[in-house]
This record gives structure tokens, sequence and C-alpha cells, in this order.
């Protein structure tokens, strides 16, 4: 009956070292920042007036590119955009998609936008970007009903 208890106690201890010793990998790990990004920034207007609180998302034009950079604007419609964690996009040609909706608590239906369904989605938005990776990178898009 000793000799079992003794082999259990082993076995938790073991179990228990082995899972702090992995979940210790990933705690000490440093992000790994990207050099790849350049700083771009600007802002989204429609009807004439800044567009707050609205998303707006770049979709690379070459299929083989991942990232998705976006940003949501502030109260006077300015943005920077962010690559996942990180500040910056990468250069290359994007379409671009913006949506903003109006403030809403029910979760059960969707909330209505604040500006044209078009500019939700990139082949009908109309909206282009380019990222220059040694230009200042402000990219203005005006919005019309």
């Amino acid at each position: 009956m000793m000799r079992r208890f003794i082999s259990l106690s082993r076995t938790l201890a073991w179990c228990l070292c082995a899972a702090a010793c992995l979940s210790n990998l990933s705690c000490g790990q440093k992000k790994v920042l990207r050099d790849d990004l350049v700083p771009v920034a600007g802002t989204v207007t429609f009807k004439g007036q800044p567009l707050a609180n609205a998303t707006v998302m770049l979709i690379p034009t070459v299929k083989e590119v991942t990232d998705r950079p976006a940003a949501v604007t502030d109260a006077d419609g300015a943005f920077e955009l962010a690559c996942a964690d990180q500040d910056g996009a990468p250069p290359g040609s994007y379409q671009v998609t913006i949506v903003a909706f109006e403030p809403s608590t029910d979760d059960e239906v969707r909330p209505a936008s604040r500006i044209p369904e078009k500019y939700s989605n990139p082949k009908t938005s109309g909206l282009k970007a380019v990222v220059q990776e040694e230009d200042e990178n402000v990219i203005d898009f005006t919005l019309t009903p």
C-alpha cells in the first residue's frame, strides 16, 4: 500500500513538474518584432465629416500575402494602421474596406451601417491603397453616399 502511494506521488510530482516546465516555455519568450512594417496613417470622411469608430482594413492584391493591416478611426476620423499587434503595414498594393455601424445592444440583430454597404466589400468599395517602403504613407479616404 505504501509503495503504491509513493509511486502515485512520484507520478503526480513528475506531471506537475512537466506542466510547470511547459508553461514556462512561452512565458519567457520575447515578442518577435517585424522589420518589414512601415507607418501608415490617414483619415476617413463621409459626407464631408470625419467618420469616427470606423474599421479600415487593407486586403493585399497579391494572394500569397496574408497580412491584413487594419485600424479603427478616432473621433476625428484619423487612423494608424497596425498589422496583428504591431504598428504599420507591409509595403504593397491593397484593396480597402471600411465599415461603420450604428451602436447596438442587440446581439441577435446586425446593426445598421452608417455608410453605404459597398464600402464593406473589397470588390465594390472602389478604394485602393499603395503602401510605399520609403515614402511617407498618408492615405485619406473620402466616402460618398
